[in-house]
């Protein structure tokens, strides 16, 4: 139920359409071929295409989540944008490895105060095919976390 009060402004964005809303990543990519060709600038940003920017071998990525690897100007933004990007950019990549068949992804989280990895670890609990621990000590210390990503077919 929505409720707006008298004299209040909301803007109202449609995010999908529930009937149109694959149930799987399988159904995304195979209505591939009967979408209408995206822009360039647009290209880029589809789920099955994202992750390919970070692949460092067949079928695996390695993925910065400092802020400093996502935006060039980020001085002026307030730690809870920061981590709103960072989660927001994890999710994508996340989404776009399984959509593209990855079988291990490396997000490097950073140390910090932990508010990013804890973040990152509560998310990863709700996946049964993923299996995740910390990333090679020796080349990432302890700002990173390795994901293996399991199919179940």
């Amino acid at each position: 139920e929505t409720r707006f009060l008298a004299n209040q402004r909301a803007i109202v964005y449609t995010v999908c359409e529930l009937n149109r809303v694959p149930s799987t990543y399988e159904q995304i990519l195979n209505e591939k071929e009967n979408r209408e060709p995206l822009p360039a600038s647009a290209e880029r940003f589809r789920p099955e295409t994202a992750i390919d920017q970070h692949r460092t071998a067949p079928n695996e990525a390695e993925v910065d989540l400092h802020i400093s690897a996502l935006r060039q100007d980020y001085s002026k933004l307030s730690p809870h944008e920061i981590l709103t990007i960072q989660l927001g950019y994890f999710e994508r990549m996340l989404g776009s490895a399984i959509a593209y068949k990855f079988n291990k992804v490396i997000f490097i989280h950073g140390i910090g105060n932990g508010t990013l990895k804890q973040a990152i670890l509560q998310r990863l609990q709700e996946y049964e095919d993923i299996e995740f621990r910390t990333a090679s000590f020796a080349k990432y210390g302890n700002g990173a976390v390795e994901l293996v990503i399991h199919r179940n077919q």
